[in-house]
């Protein structure tokens, strides 16, 4: 038997799984220090080796809490000297970052007067509002920063397709998987040699952790990641192809739709989603473009705590979030591997064939996913100076 493994980080403790399929088989708890020996007790509790373990799937929050001071992420904003852009960082990392906003001009000699600080972080992560136009400053910048510290330098040139608050956070997402989940990464690879099953980061999709994983995938839905994890395994408990799930997120609902099982994706309108009456209009427009294999009655798993009645073609289920529909939604994401290639207009077709011949070879060598399907899309990069796309190129498996 092939087993899936679950590695959950929640605040003091992590929370690991293992199911085949719908069956969740295992759960138990662990701490920093005893992450391995959790491991050894569930092989042996389901009585398998290592070698039975086909796939690990990790996903957010991203650490157990840091019990010291120390901040082991140093954010630089190298900005012009009246930029004001506010910061806000992403939940749940906050104190993990020491941010520094500093003029390019004042850059060497703040890095002097934070030396002490700055050797002592394990990740820096470097941005300026126009690092996609004038990459020279940023390139110049990371130089300097090198010359005072050995960590881990990531810098926002790797994220050319989002604007500059998207950026920074996605940056910032980065480095708080280097700093915290990459020591679990190491563990894993070291506890399962000489096998090596296939490591997942999970949002929503399960993205194989390869060496361009960071720029494309960590941190894209890393705050929602439970809601797209319970509505995927709600669908799967009660057997639906097609169902919606409807949650409530502070004053906002969120309405997401299950496709084939456990394809998830959000939506909710950007703006004015915050009354019953809001979450009618939405499902009343949708009634159009409901997939053929949606014909019949079409469940809502309505999370929201807000009644809703029945109104053909919708049936209302009533339930609450629980760690067992996560789990399940979690252990029965579909696994995704994919590449990113940046690329000018007419190259695109011989890429394309050329990075997905790269990843079946991968594929066939690890036999990470069964059946796959390939998939592409292409993001333009009209306000460069330059004529660029991002080419994305992936492996999905798919769900029986």
């Amino acid at each position: 038997m092939k087993i899936v493994l679950g590695v959950l980080f929640n605040g003091q403790s992590g929370t690991l799984i293992a199911g085949a399929g719908r069956h969740h088989l295992y759960e138990g708890k662990f701490s920093a220090q005893s992450f391995l020996v959790e491991l050894q007790n569930c092989l042996t509790h389901l009585g398998l080796s290592k070698q039975d373990v086909h796939k690990i799937y990790l996903t957010p929050p991203f650490s157990l809490e840091n019990q010291s001071n120390l901040k082991p992420i140093f954010h630089l904003r190298l900005v012009p000297e009246h930029f004001n852009t506010s910061f806000s960082a992403p939940r749940g990392i906050q104190k993990k970052v020491e941010i520094l906003q500093v003029t390019p001009e004042k850059l060497i000699r703040t890095l002097k007067a934070r030396e002490e600080q700055i050797k002592k972080a394990q990740v820096v992560s470097l941005i300026s509002p126009f690092a996609m136009v004038y990459p020279e400053k940023e390139n110049k910048a990371l130089r300097v920063i090198t010359k005072f510290t050995p960590a881990v330098i990531l810098k926002s040139q790797n994220y050319p397709h989002l604007g500059f608050r998207e950026r920074e956070k996605a940056l910032l997402m980065a480095a708080a998987f280097i700093a915290t989940i990459n020591p679990y990464l190491q563990q894993i690879r070291e506890f399962f040699i000489p096998y090596s099953p296939g490591i997942f980061w999970v949002e929503n999709e399960a993205v194989c952790v390869t060496d361009n994983f960071l720029p494309q995938t960590c941190g894209k839905v890393s705050e929602l990641a439970p809601l797209y994890q319970i509505a995927r395994g709600a669908a799967v408990l009660f057997g639906y192809h097609y169902a919606l799930a409807l949650f409530k997120v502070g004053q906002a609902f969120k309405l997401f739709q299950v496709q084939n099982s456990v394809e998830v994706s959000e939506l909710s309108p950007t703006f004015s989603f915050t009354t019953t009456s809001s979450v009618q209009h939405l499902l009343a427009s949708i009634k159009s473009i409901l997939p053929e294999n949606a014909n019949g009655p079409v469940p809502i798993f309505n999370f929201s705590g807000y009644y809703l009645a029945d109104s053909y073609p919708y049936r209302i289920y009533k339930l609450a979030p629980s760690r067992q529909l996560r789990f399940l939604g979690l252990l029965t994401a579909p696994a995704e591997l994919t590449i990113l290639s940046l690329c000018k207009q007419e190259e695109i077709d011989k890429n394309k064939k050329k990075l997905l011949k790269r990843l079946q070879l991968f594929n066939k060598k690890h036999n990470f996913l069964e059946k796959p399907v390939a998939f592409s899309q292409e993001t333009s990069l009209r306000y460069l100076p330059f004529n660029q796309t991002i080419l994305k190129v992936g492996l999905k498996e798919t769900w029986l």
